[in-house]
């Protein structure tokens, strides 16, 4: 670890955003790490292409969760919905302008 670029907690969990050699910045929940900058999209993209793939022609996409935006991301990359709508910790949020591409690319 090269050092602690943010650290935090919400109501939920204890939040951490730690600089590491090999994977670069990567995300810790609790102490447990769940993405890092080098190697999250192979999670996230066998995480939604699969179902863009198996759907065909989806229009409407309700991701719950994805607080870092990198399934809206490779939802954004597999297709073009009409709707994402994403839900984390109890609120509702209309992605429109997670399609920015400032907000959803790739690192």
């Amino acid at each position: 670890m090269q050092g602690m670029a943010y650290e935090d907690a919400s109501q939920f969990q204890r939040i951490q955003i730690v600089e590491t050699v090999p994977f670069g910045k990567t995300l810790v929940l609790d102490g447990k790490s769940q993405s890092a900058r080098f190697d999250e999209f192979v999670y996230h993209e066998c995480l939604v292409h699969p179902a863009m793939l198996l759907h065909g022609q989806p229009r409407n996409v309700f991701i719950g969760g994805g607080g870092e935006l990198a399934t809206a991301r490779e939802v954004r990359d597999a297709t073009r919905p009409g709707t994402v709508l994403k839900r984390s910790a109890g609120r509702r949020q209309d992605d429109d302008g997670a399609w920015e591409p400032s907000s959803l690319h790739r690192s």
